[in-house]
């Protein structure tokens, strides 16, 4: 991990924090789907994802999203938009990734 990864992730974006966002997502994925449920979320949409970080959430969104939608992630951890992006290949879901800070941009 580089030293700006670690200033802008205070728990880091090493392995065992990719490990706990995982497990987190997992204990808060039924509360995230009800709320995309309310949003509306369908098909065919482009949603965007701030602050994606390694993209737990966005994966599931660009499912929803379907191949005629897409979902942007903005995130300013290299490492978790590195790691999206691979998963997003492997995955085949239409997934825009941007490196930034969404708060100065």
């Amino acid at each position: 991990m580089t030293q700006t990864e670690q200033n802008q992730y205070i728990l880091g974006t090493d392995r065992e924090e990719l490990w706990r966002l995982g497990f987190q997502h997992q204990v808060w994925s039924e509360e995230a789907r009800k709320g995309w449920r309310n949003a509306m979320f369908t098909k065919g949409q482009t949603i965007l994802d701030l602050g994606c970080g390694p993209g737990f959430c966005t994966t599931e969104l660009a499912y929803i999203a379907g191949p005629d939608g897409k979902v942007i992630g903005i995130d300013k951890s290299k490492q978790y938009i590195d790691y999206l992006s691979e998963l997003s290949k492997f995955h085949g879901l239409q997934i825009d990734l941007r490196h930034d800070d969404f708060d100065s941009m």
